[in-house]
C-alpha cells in the first residue's frame, strides 16, 4: 500500500497513532517501504507540524478516515507541512 503511494527507501512516512494492533502493521510496513517515524499524537500541533516539516513526511497515517480530519490535538497537524495536504493514508478505528 505505501509503494502504491510512491513511498520510496528515502522517503518518510509519520505516523500519530495510539498503542494498536495497526500501529505494529503500520510501523513494519513504513520500515519495509521507507523511513518511519512514529510521532507522539498528544503533543500540541505546532510540535506535530514542525516535526512533519523537518523530517519531510511524504505520508502521514492516523485515525480516521480519508480527507477527513482526525479527532484530539493533532486535527490540524497536516497543515503547514509542506508537501503534505489531508491525511494520505488513514487506519479505521476498531469497532467496539
Amino acid at each position: 500500500m505505501l509503494h502504491d503511494l510512491d513511498v520510496g527507501p528515502n522517503d518518510v512516512v509519520s505516523y500519530l497513532l495510539p498503542n494498536l494492533p495497526q500501529t505494529h502493521y503500520t510501523l513494519w510496513g513504513a520500515e519495509a517501504a521507507g523511513i518511519a517515524n512514529p510521532i507522539n499524537p498528544m503533543l500540541e500541533p505546532k510540535a506535530i507540524v514542525d516535526i512533519c516539516s523537518t523530517v519531510k513526511t511524504k505520508v502521514l497515517v492516523t485515525l480516521g478516515t480519508p480527507r477527513a480530519p482526525t479527532s484530539g490535538k493533532s486535527q490540524s497537524s497536516p497543515q503547514g507541512v509542506a508537501g503534505l495536504g489531508t491525511c494520505d493514508l488513514c487506519i479505521r478505528p476498531p469497532q467496539q
